[in-house]
């Protein structure tokens, strides 16, 4: 397993049940089941064609209201989701069981968001300054926080980059956040923003990941990362002078052909 290098601000320090939310590999985080069980809506930004971690997560807390905003997937989504997956079949670059499952995958998607308490709202999250060509398919964090009485809110973003754009936003709303899972991209060159809104954020991290889907640069530095943040509530217990990270049978890498790698905070 390869070593990678973090700050040590980035370094977990607080320790109670965690639990792995979703599938094994890319899609799946860990969080505190205590925030799970204790939140009332788990608001979700980013989908394409996984919803284990949504999924998981109403079994988990099966009061929990479920809010999904992802603009990408609609009926044209599926129309070329299945295209696409026709061709690596007849090009032989995907097994047919796998062929298979995607084809049942849609099934699976309105079943799930067919059911109360769960949405799939067909729209952008970003901020109130960013242009789109469509503003039917923007919405911002205000509009989402403000429209609606929500509160205990569990917070899932990984929306490829565009995390960025809502971090002033998310600060905003940080009380009424139980526990927040989102991926930085572009981490190399994004450190000082992202240590900046970690120090006015009012939750602590309790887990950190690194995605191997990233490059790591020549200081051995990843370029995409994972954290879980908690209300500081929950964190009482100081973690083991042994702790390491990814922890056995918790983490898994994103990409199932290559290991994950072991973190080393500096």
């Amino acid at each position: 397993m390869d070593t990678v290098k973090l700050p040590k601000y980035l370094q977990p320090k607080y320790s109670f049940k965690k639990i792995r939310v979703g599938k094994k590999y890319d899609g799946g985080y860990v969080a505190p089941l205590l925030a799970i069980k204790k939140s009332e809506s788990l608001i979700s930004f980013g989908m394409y064609d996984d919803w284990s971690f949504e999924k998981h997560f109403s079994k988990l807390n099966k009061k929990i209201n479920i809010f999904v905003y992802d603009g990408s997937v609609n009926f044209f989504f599926w129309i070329k989701y299945y295209i696409k997956n026709f061709i690596l079949l007849i090009r032989l670059k995907i097994e047919l069981n796998n062929f298979i499952k995607s084809f049942f995958k849609i099934f699976d998607y309105y079943i799930f968001f067919n059911k109360k308490k769960i949405l799939h709202i067909e729209k952008f999250v970003t901020s109130p300054d960013k242009k789109i060509s469509n503003i039917n398919k923007k919405i911002t964090l205000n509009q989402i926080f403000n429209n609606t009485p929500i509160k205990n809110v569990f917070l899932k973003i990984d929306i490829e980059g565009n995390e960025y754009r809502i971090l002033n936003d998310i600060l905003k709303y940080k009380n009424k956040i139980e526990c927040m899972v989102i991926e930085f991209h572009n981490f190399d060159l994004m450190q000082k923003k992202i240590k900046n809104f970690l120090k006015k954020f009012n939750l602590c991290i309790v887990h950190t990941h690194v995605n191997n889907y990233g490059r790591i640069t020549q200081k051995e530095t990843p370029t995409v990362i994972e954290l879980t943040l908690s209300k500081k509530s929950y964190c009482k217990s100081k973690i083991n002078k042994n702790f390491k990270l990814p922890i056995l049978n918790l983490d898994f890498p994103n990409n199932p052909r290559t290991p994950d790698f072991k973190i080393k905070f500096i």
